[in-house]
């Protein structure tokens, strides 16, 4: 991709609207959304519950049928934003109840050994988080975001055993963290050994939180080391103009196709603020402004922001086209420490925009409060998932919409800097 100068951040001026915006964005109107996405969490939590007969369980995707009827997936989801977003519930909403869905839900991640992060007699993948799809497969993608919320619920909760757990997965990221400055932790299982060798998404690049986290926790200087290479990693993967391609080869960070999706975007905000909170470091904030420079090119041209900008992968292909807010919540994090107004205009509509789609139907527990995406309409007729863990691909043409956990986290985790 040729160089060419970055935009000012101050190039959509004129597309502001934050003064007609600000009447929509009052404090009871949030406190409100938050509320009723804090019920859909409790419902996909108590439907996994009673299915499985265990606590702190919540399903990870719901399908909705033109009926308003609802199929739940994935009851053990292992998304540690669950905790995040269930914490701050708890301190805006002043309701103890999401306190303890924290705490029951990071137990089970922290302490299961099979269904939480693994602790079994393959030393070489402790820590590695069991994947939602539950096929017997083990991933650091699920366990490089929990650290922070362990440290949180060690906070909230006087428990030191939180940051041991933090502990067992930096020691498997140092080990397997390569020259490149990647973390080689996509897939691993007891039966297999670790997958996908030529191949690993952008999104990994979170490992720069990881390890900023780690060492906060630790003061281990083997972190901090560790943190210099990943941001060196992000620093060579991120293309002159902010982006980020989907995917890289883990030891030469070459391209195999030059797709991008967007949604990974939210993923690389997240471990950018992340790292900020540790170690202030502008690096971080030079990587945030060009990629939300990049992304600000496609805001203001759609007005939206599809899941998907170049969808050449098999299992994008469902949803490739769907607007996502998950990027709110990194975009209005910028404005706080740039005071660049670009990026509080793109948050808070994008905020809106979920607001938009959010359900209000208190007759439907199981619906009430969840952020909707559509269902493809090219879908005609029914077709059977390749296998159940590909379930939340496969659309019935009944179905109508879908709401998944990590979309309904990022709004709450958005609305927390509206308030």
């Amino acid at each position: 991709m040729d160089s060419q100068p970055l935009p000012s951040p101050d190039r959509f001026r004129i597309f502001d609207n934050h003064a007609k915006l600000s009447p929509l964005l009052e404090g009871d109107r949030v406190r409100g959304a938050l509320r009723a996405a804090g019920q859909w969490l409790d419902a996909a939590s108590e439907a996994a519950i009673a299915d499985l007969g265990r606590p702190g369980l919540c399903y990870r995707t719901a399908l909705f049928d033109e009926d308003g009827s609802v199929s739940w997936l994935f009851p053990r989801s292992n998304t540690t934003e669950l905790i995040t977003a269930w914490l701050d519930l708890a301190d805006h909403l002043d309701d103890a109840r999401y306190r303890e869905r924290a705490v029951a839900y990071g137990n089970q991640y922290a302490f299961d050994p099979v269904h939480g992060l693994y602790r079994g007699e393959h030393q070489e993948a402790h820590g590695l988080a069991w994947y939602w799809r539950d096929d017997s497969t083990y991933t650091g993608g699920y366990s490089m975001r929990a650290p922070e919320a362990l440290q949180r619920l060690s906070k909230v909760t006087g428990d030191a055993r939180y940051l041991e757990a933090a502990q067992w997965i930096g020691e498997t990221f140092l080990a397997r963290q390569l020259d490149s400055g990647l973390v080689h932790i996509v897939g691993w299982s007891p039966a297999g050994g670790w997958g996908h060798p030529d191949l690993i998404g952008c999104r990994y690049v979170y490992t720069v939180a990881t390890f900023a986290t780690l060492f906060d926790i630790t003061g281990d200087e083997r972190y901090r080391a560790a943190y210099e290479k990943s941001l060196r990693a992000l620093t060579i993967m991120q293309q002159p103009d902010g982006s980020f391609f989907q995917n890289y080869h883990p030891e030469t960070l070459e391209i195999p196709e030059r797709s991008i999706k967007q949604h990974f975007y939210s993923y690389i905000f997240d471990g950018l603020m992340e790292a900020y909170r540790v170690f202030r470091d502008e690096r971080l904030i030079e990587s945030a402004r060009k990629m939300a420079l990049h992304l600000s090119e496609t805001f203001y041209y759609q007005q939206g922001i599809p899941y998907c900008l170049y969808p050449h992968w098999k299992t994008d292909q469902a949803e490739h086209a769907t607007p996502i807010h998950d990027t709110a919540h990194g975009l209005l994090w910028l404005h706080e420490v740039t005071g660049e107004a670009q990026w509080r205009d793109m948050g808070e509509k994008l905020w809106l925009q979920g607001w938009m789609t959010q359900a209000d139907r208190p007759d439907l527990p199981h619906l009430h409060g969840a952020l909707l995406r559509g269902v493809s309409p090219d879908v005609k007729t029914g077709r059977a998932p390749n296998n159940e863990n590909a379930a939340h691909l496969a659309y019935h043409p009944d179905r109508v919409a879908r709401c998944e956990v990590w979309f309904q986290t990022h709004f709450i985790l958005a609305a927390r800097r509206l308030l």
